[in-house]
């Protein structure tokens, strides 16, 4: 499945509000999976 063009204009604009804080997201993401699922 592709995206349209306007759905693909959506996902950049997000991804361009994401990306600076993608490092405390993504610490943030694997503290809850650790704590959630120690076994991981």
């Amino acid at each position: 499945m592709s995206l349209m063009k306007n759905e693909r204009a959506i996902v950049s604009v997000m991804w361009d509000k994401m990306a600076p804080h993608a490092e405390p997201i993504g610490t943030e993401t694997l503290e809850r999976l650790f704590s959630s699922y120690p076994q991981t």
